[in-house]
């Protein structure tokens, strides 16, 4: 992983604890023990999971993997389309795009989305997860694997559907 891609995943260790199936008491006990400190977090979380019976490599692997992966534009436009129009502006302010002034329609919201994978130094599902939950909207890993894993056509066609119900 690269160092940015180290920061993201660092900031969404609580989230991949849950994934993990840590208890909120042993993520807090974490946190009490590194306040402010997302790489030892993160780091303890791991060691901790790694003890548990049904601790899996392959699964922590995999988690790993599809947080750092850049999503494509299709993919993040379906995990936003049930966000309302302050949170859409809130999600552009958090991932740093002008002063979040978005106008709420498929179109801008796909270029906002699009301006952001485009000038975005690494943009991965981790980051932009993180940007997500500062808005107060939970996006999860398994609702990451199920947009990712739609076809190209699948997720066109949600798309269009959500469009065609937006402007109906």
């Amino acid at each position: 992983l690269t160092a940015e891609e180290q920061m993201n995943l660092q900031a969404m260790w609580k989230h991949l604890g849950k994934r993990l199936h840590q208890t909120p008491d042993t993520l807090r006990v974490i946190e009490n023990n590194h306040p402010q400190n997302d790489k030892e977090c993160l780091k303890e979380m791991i060691e901790r999971w790694l003890k548990q019976p049904e601790a899996d490599k392959d699964k922590l692997r995999y988690f790993v993997k599809i947080l750092t992966e850049k999503p494509k534009l299709e993919e993040l436009l379906s995990s936003v389309e049930d966000l309302e129009e302050t949170e859409i502006r809130k999600l552009a302010k958090n991932l740093k795009l002008g002063d979040g002034s978005v106008h709420y329609n498929i179109k801008s919201t796909s270029t906002m989305l699009q301006q952001w994978l485009d000038h975005s130094k690494n943009p991965t599902w981790a980051e932009f997860t993180l940007a997500m939950d500062k808005v107060g909207f939970d996006i999860d890993i398994e609702e990451i694997e199920a947009i990712t894993s739609m076809t190209t056509s699948e997720q066109k066609f949600r798309l269009e559907s959500l469009q065609i119900c937006r402007e109906g």
